[in-house]
């Protein structure tokens, strides 16, 4: 089970983001059909996903390794991982583009964006190294170890890392950078004080 929540919890992720561009981007009157149906599309994918768990009989580790020994699990494997590979894409595109338009006016937030771009982008060469790697051993091919043993955990992890450091950045670079602002404006003031106070 361990398996399916994790790759569960990976598409409720990738649609999160996904959500929030929406919410970003498109007028308010159509954001809740926009939510609405992505969250169908989440839910339908979760629904495929449990019930093709169901049909396996594959442990946790072989679900989560690029050798599955069954077809089912094989199915499982490919149905997951090229739908992450087809959301990360888009989400990818999508923080791109945000990033591009908020940079003049908004450079942190577009830094945020960048680094949350960067992440999807690592997702996507997960999935995509996940879809190889099982079409290959299906195939009776075998590719190179280092991409299991290096690039599969190295890329998953820097996804979830710079997705959550994206998101993050914006809101603590003003957390910090407004009360600096008011406290320099309030020196400010109070100097444009003391100074009329001496001319009089």
């Amino acid at each position: 089970m361990s398996t399916l929540v994790s790759d569960l919890a990976s598409v409720v992720t990738i649609v999160s983001l996904q959500i929030v561009t929406v919410n970003w981007t498109r007028p308010s009157a159509l954001v809740g059909r926009a939510v609405a149906g992505l969250t169908c599309v989440a839910g339908c994918m979760m629904a495929i996903a449990a019930a093709e768990f169901q049909l396996t009989r594959a442990s946790s580790a072989e679900l989560a390794s690029v050798s599955p020994r069954s077809h089912q699990a094989a199915i499982y494997i490919l149905t997951h991982v090229c739908f992450l590979a087809v959301m990360a894409t888009t989400v990818s595109v999508r923080y791109a583009l945000l990033a591009r338009a908020a940079w003049p006016r908004r450079p942190i937030t577009a830094t945020g964006l960048t680094i949350t771009t960067l992440g999807a982008l690592c997702g996507m060469v997960y999935a995509m190294g996940r879809v190889g790697t099982t079409a290959a051993h299906l195939a009776g091919a075998v590719w190179p170890p280092t991409v299991e043993t290096h690039l599969l955990p190295v890329t998953g992890s820097l996804a979830a890392l710079f997705v959550a450091l994206g998101l993050t950045l914006p809101t603590i670079a003003q957390q910090i950078a407004l009360p600096l602002r008011r406290s320099a404006n309030g020196k400010m003031l109070k100097g444009n004080a003391v100074r009329r106070v001496v001319r009089l």
